[in-house]
């Protein structure tokens, strides 16, 4: 199952219109971080190192990447508007 939502940030500039449609896919997201924590789980397994759960600093991780994509969006629209 797969979860997809858009978010939209429209702002004008000289007249013109920009749309910038930023995806958000929090379903596939868990599923992907559980999906890698898995495989690198069992490869560590197999080299004979206790393995452990990297799906939580992955989750944080890619929030800190998409809050900074945020903020840079912002940035750029505000730089547009002057």
């Amino acid at each position: 199952m797969k979860t997809i939502a858009f978010h939209l940030i429209s702002f004008y500039n000289e007249e013109k219109e920009y749309k910038i449609y930023i995806q958000q896919k929090k379903v596939s997201t868990f599923i992907f971080a559980g999906f890698i924590d898995g495989v690198l789980k069992t490869g560590l397994f197999l080299l004979g190192i206790k393995p452990v759960s990297i799906t939580f600093p992955f989750l944080v991780v890619y929030r800190c990447v998409s809050l900074i994509a945020y903020v840079w969006l912002f940035l750029f629209k505000k730089k547009l508007n002057e």
